[in-house]
């Protein structure tokens, strides 16, 4: 019986053998996101093809024969065993081939796709971060070229600083003639309905701009994620092209905007010293009680420039972010973020049910606070009366 390597990505069901960028086109493809035709050698004909080369290419070039267009061009992208994913992204360390046409160039691209699992690049960074012996898999994405007048990528998070900002970059053309020429993309940020950024002299329509927001934005909803995704419009429609997750969100924000509030003025080392030892650590015990992580580091929390108080809204942002709430909720609710259409409402959502144990618990430790605060102040008393003494 002859072995399968190809799979459609539109198929209700794959091999797990495919890797996470093939995966997460099937995501879209599943949720009805227009995306160009678009398949999967899986990594099983690379390790096939590294013991019985002839005959493991001749079985992928029979079954590239069933579907590919000789007029057509088409994207050959890896997809490995551990890019894309939550917790590697290997970003320019494996390689893509764009406008490719016929199948004898795409069986050349696809040879090539899985020798960079060999590149020292890769190596360098599979060996500093896995153990020894840990082996990754390169299977192949086969998708068609969308001859786009504009295309780019979309952030439905800023990866730079985790805000709610769904932020556009835009180049004419493909991505692949935009890196060639060097051009600069323009930059688009919405944040709840509003342009936040919008570049002067823009070459993409509004209208267009306000769609990519509106589709990202439920394409991130369904993902349950932050998501990075690739796009391109070809003057009539807009395609997604990939969709990945976007890492390493858990980022430092200090802000002022609030701790100027509590901690005005000049704050000298002494003072910020002896605050930060009684205070910091109060608050983590309270975060760590609502959240169950055991994480939060007190030193973190607070920061100290120039003689002012920070705050790291980071770290509130991904609390109230557990409890179905976004990250500025605390921002919103003291009114020191600017209203927006598509403004968020601050009641709890889905991720409050499974803290609803510790939050009872932490409620309830409140019940006679009063009488064992009473009761701690007697006994110092009595302590510093005898030290007076």
């Amino acid at each position: 019986m002859t072995k399968r390597y190809l799979y459609s990505l539109s198929t209700k069901w794959l091999p797990p053998n495919v890797g996470s960028k093939a995966a997460n086109i099937s995501f879209l493809l599943r949720h009805n996101v227009r995306v160009p035709d678009s398949w999967v050698i899986r990594w099983t004909a690379c390790d096939d093809y590294l013991h019985q080369s002839i005959e493991t290419k001749d079985a992928i070039r029979s079954e590239l024969n069933t579907i590919i267009d000789p007029q057509k061009r088409y994207a050959v992208r890896s997809s490995a065993s551990v890019e894309d994913s939550g917790d590697f992204s290997c970003a320019g360390l494996f390689k893509s081939y764009l406008q490719v046409q016929g199948i004898d160039n795409i069986m050349l691209s696809i040879e090539k796709v899985w020798a960079s699992l060999e590149s020292s690049e890769f190596k360098a960074y599979w060996h500093n971060i896995m153990p020894a012996g840990t082996n990754a898999h390169m299977a192949v994405v086969i998708q068609e070229m969308v001859q786009a007048r504009f295309a780019g990528v979309v952030f439905t998070k800023n990866p730079m600083t985790g805000l709610s900002e769904t932020i556009i970059e835009a180049g004419t053309g493909t991505g692949e003639a935009q890196a060639e020429t060097h051009q600069n993309p323009e930059r688009w940020i919405s944040k709840w309905g509003m342009w936040s950024q919008k570049p002067k002299n823009n070459i993409l329509d509004e209208t267009l701009a306000r769609d990519i927001v509106i589709q990202t934005t439920e394409i991130s909803r369904r993902y349950r994620r932050p998501a990075d995704l690739e796009w391109a419009w070809d003057g009539e429609r807009l395609y997604i092209l990939q969709i990945r997750p976007i890492t390493h969100l858990d980022i430092p924000i200090y802000s002022n905007r609030i701790a100027r509030e509590m901690l005005p003025g000049v704050i000298k080392p002494l003072v910020w010293s002896v605050n930060t030892r009684l205070i910091n650590p109060t608050w983590v015990r309270i975060l760590r009680r609502l959240t169950g992580e055991q994480s939060w580091d007190p030193q973190q929390l607070t920061g100290h420039y120039y003689y002012r108080a920070y705050f790291n809204m980071g770290i509130f942002a991904r609390v109230f972010e557990r409890l179905g709430m976004p990250g500025e909720a605390l921002e919103l609710l003291l009114g020191l973020e600017h209203d927006g259409p598509e403004k968020p409402h601050l009641k709890p959502g889905p991720g409050i049910i499974l803290r609803l144990p510790r939050l009872l618990a932490f409620g309830l430790s409140f019940i006679g606070i009063h009488y064992r605060l009473n009761r701690i102040i007697m006994e110092k008393q009595k302590s510093y009366k005898k030290l007076a003494v």
